[in-house]
């Protein structure tokens, strides 16, 4: 296979194939008798395993993973993935006990106005200050944004009527 062949299998540019290849994270690459490269899937395997790896383990831990491998040297590799794994373990401990406690946030103030017996009209606080006042509801973060969600279209006439008629 091409270079851009390659290159287009794993999703990345023909030049970061050749970078790939001048950093060693690629398996021995053959060349045809006019010099051009030519790949095959073991090439593709590698390209993908480096990037799932640099995704992973960052790009310097990736590419000593890499030519551990590459060099044949199957203990090694593990011995660096099992070191990114407890480097992220820590990291995440460390995090957790910088991080407050987790609070649920406070619930999202909705103006409820009743316009008929059995109609009522839901106006965010950014529009209710158009309307004379009235109590506030409280309503779960969940259900308000349920209600914002389905009341989208009915707040925003509501609210652009209010703006024409003055109220």
């Amino acid at each position: 296979m091409r270079t851009v062949d390659l290159a287009r299998a794993a999703g990345v540019s023909t030049q970061q194939i050749r970078n790939y290849e001048e950093a060693g994270l690629l398996p021995p690459v053959p060349r045809t008798d006019s010099g051009y490269r030519t790949f095959d899937e073991r090439h593709l395997k590698a390209v993908l395993a480096y990037r799932a790896l640099a995704a992973g383990h960052g790009p310097e831990a990736a590419r000593g993973i890499m030519h551990a491998v590459l060099a044949g040297d199957v203990a090694g590799a593990l011995a660096l993935v099992d070191a990114g794994h407890a480097a992220l373990h820590e990291e995440r401990a460390s995090s957790a006990r910088r991080r407050p406690p987790w609070r649920p946030l406070p619930p999202l103030p909705v103006v409820v106005l009743p316009r008929a017996p059995s109609r009522w009209t839901v106006v965010l606080p950014l529009f209710a200050r158009r309307w004379p006042p009235l109590p506030v509801v409280r309503l779960s973060r969940v259900s308000a944004l349920w209600m914002v969600g389905l009341w989208t279209g009915l707040v925003l006439w509501t609210a652009a009527l209010g703006v024409v008629l003055g109220l």
